[in-house]
């Protein structure tokens, strides 16, 4: 994930890049995958929930915003609202949550994780939101496979962590995970009547930018398209593309020559598509596939609901869709306040107040500073 927030632009990508970008397919903004009239057509309308790089962020900003157990509230709130309030369209309607990936980071707050040991602070509040899936990014691996399979060990067995182009099968702990089925490629999840399929993928960089030891990381499309059509040919007309690839630009360039793909998010980039949400991409058989990503820290929840028709294709994305704030005026979720936010702000208060030196000098400890 990069170290500041961008509002999306259509920004310099390279020659080839771009090249590719307008002869298969153009990024545009706009909420119509097919002509608006087609929304009669809608007969089943899925809200996407979705969060990138969270990176242990789990308390409050100085002004109370963020925090996991503040946007731990705002995903009941919407979840709620999906499937019980005031219908976007015709039809049945579900609603899943993903997050695609770096969902923890080197820091004080993942200290006090580590030094607390499993499960860690970060997998029981993640825990507790109840994700339909956890996408693995590359911070997952900064402190080797191992950590990564104690913060999989946190949570439930039923939350799948999912990327379609990582072998873990020369690490044992690792190993066993995908045996059990809780670290795989993909999931499918059933949400009144309609199957769902989620494939995760993580970036081709991971060797060169974190610590992923024994584990193999294969190329993106052919991962993904192999596990795309596997879906596909047990009959999952829904497809959602959970990737991070470190740049929404990545994604924009894979889409076009994807085959049945509705949706993709995209993950640590960082990026806020404001206004722009989300981006539309047409893909290898000229079909439109709906682009979106959030900026990290657990300050933005994205919500995307589109309506499909009866074979799953998607026609429209409802005016609703976009960013929503993690606001001091929601109410912290009590139980990961008391079990996850409050524990952390102690040992991190400690933390501060610990004397280990003393310097003649102003220091800068800013995370842009130090990462530069």
């Amino acid at each position: 994930m990069h170290s500041t927030v961008s509002v999306w632009t259509p920004r310099a990508v390279g020659t080839a890049l771009l090249a590719l970008l307008l002869t298969l397919g153009t990024a545009l903004p706009g909420h119509a995958a097919k002509p608006s009239g087609e929304t009669s057509a809608v007969e089943y309308t899925l809200t996407l929930l979705h969060n990138n790089d969270g990176e242990s962020k789990l308390m409050p900003d100085a002004d109370g915003n963020g925090g996991l157990a503040r946007f731990a509230t705002l995903v009941d709130q919407q979840r709620t609202a999906a499937v019980s309030g005031r219908p976007e369209f015709s039809g049945r309607r579900g609603v899943v949550l993903v997050s695609s990936g770096d969902n923890f980071l080197a820091g004080p707050e993942w200290n006090a994780s580590l030094e607390k040991g499993v499960p860690f602070y970060d997998s029981i509040g993640l825990d507790h939101i109840g994700y339909d899936a956890m996408t693995i990014g590359n911070h997952e691996f900064d402190f080797g496979p191992d950590v990564l399979a104690d913060f999989i060990a946190g949570f439930s067995p039923d939350v799948p962590f999912i990327s379609a182009n990582l072998d873990v099968s020369a690490n044992d702990a690792l190993a066993k995970l995908a045996t059990m089925g809780q670290l795989t490629g993909s999931t499918v999840v059933s949400q009144r009547g309609r199957r769902i399929g989620i494939v995760g993928a993580t970036t081709p960089r991971l060797p060169d930018i974190s610590s992923p030891g024994d584990v193999v990381v294969n190329a993106v499309l052919p991962a993904v398209q192999a596990e795309v059509d596997r879906l596909t040919a047990q009959g999952v007309s829904i497809i959602i593309l959970s990737s991070h690839l470190q740049d929404i630009d990545e994604e924009l360039a894979l889409v076009p020559q994807l085959r049945d793909v509705d949706i993709v998010i995209a993950g640590g980039g960082d990026e806020n598509l404001g206004e722009d949400y989300p981006l539309s991409v047409t893909d290898a058989e000229g079909e439109d596939t709906f682009v979106v990503t959030t900026p990290g820290d657990y300050h933005w929840l994205g919500k995307l609901v589109v309506g499909f028709d009866r074979d799953g294709e998607p026609l429209t994305a409802a005016d609703s869709s976009g960013l929503l704030p993690v606001t001091a005026e929601l109410e912290p979720d009590p139980f990961i306040q008391a079990n996850v936010v409050d524990p952390v702000q102690e040992y991190t208060a400690e933390l501060a107040a610990r004397v280990v030196a003393d310097s003649e000098v102003p220091l800068n400890g800013l995370r842009g500073a130090v990462a530069s």
